[in-house]
């Protein structure tokens, strides 16, 4: 099969990384945002996407500490550095924060949700139905303030 430029880009860059977790004093291995474009257009795989960032990490994996890659590229305020590490590596991730906001919206329709199957399951009750028209009522008249601002 012939292969285009970034098909064979992608394969070398693929080989590298491969090659990299084989040999451990090789580490860490970086790649550039164009070797990863190439690898995500041509096997549908970013390790930039699929890895853990250094910021997200609680604890590695004892012996294991070390970035196996790290992808460099340029931004708005100049070069930078993603220092990766694949699941194999990882123990325990930082807890993702929530915005307050969107964990009582994300409540809201919750509760929306279970008032529309206790109205299903019920058949369909007169004060069933009138509670979940208010609760959508309510959601909707938040929808609209806030497209408001």
């Amino acid at each position: 099969m012939k292969l285009n430029k970034q098909e064979q880009q992608a394969l070398v860059v693929l080989e590298k990384i491969v090659e990299a977790i084989k040999n451990p004093g090789s580490f860490p291995l970086d790649i550039s945002e164009g070797e990863d474009s190439a690898l995500l257009r041509t096997f549908g795989w970013s390790p930039k996407i699929t890895t853990i960032s250094k910021g997200e990490l609680e604890s590695t994996v004892r012996g294991k500490e070390t970035p196996l890659l790290t992808v460099s590229g340029y931004g708005p305020s100049g070069s930078y550095s993603r220092q990766c590490f694949f699941p194999f590596q990882v123990k325990s991730r930082k807890p993702k924060k929530i915005d307050p906001e969107l964990k009582a919206r994300r409540e809201k329709y919750a509760a929306l949700e279970h008032q529309l199957s206790i109205t299903v399951v019920r058949g369909g009750k007169k004060e069933d139905i009138e509670k979940l028209i208010d609760m959508i009522g309510m959601t909707t008249t938040e929808k609209r303030e806030r497209a408001s601002y």
